[in-house]
């Protein structure tokens, strides 16, 4: 699930740059687009892959 978590972050992350350029986006931004809070997008995003 985490995984997926992470691939939904970065697909929205690049769609939302795409949209309005990466210095007007804000992991606020992303986080809520995908209906999450900027602490649990964040810790899914610095997980180790190795666990």
């Amino acid at each position: 699930m985490i995984v997926d978590n992470k691939a939904r972050i970065r697909e929205k992350a690049k769609e939302l740059f795409m949209q309005l350029g990466m210095r007007r986006v804000s992991m606020d931004d992303i986080a809520h687009s995908i209906g999450m809070s900027k602490k649990t997008s964040t810790s899914i995003i610095l997980i180790k892959k190795h666990w």
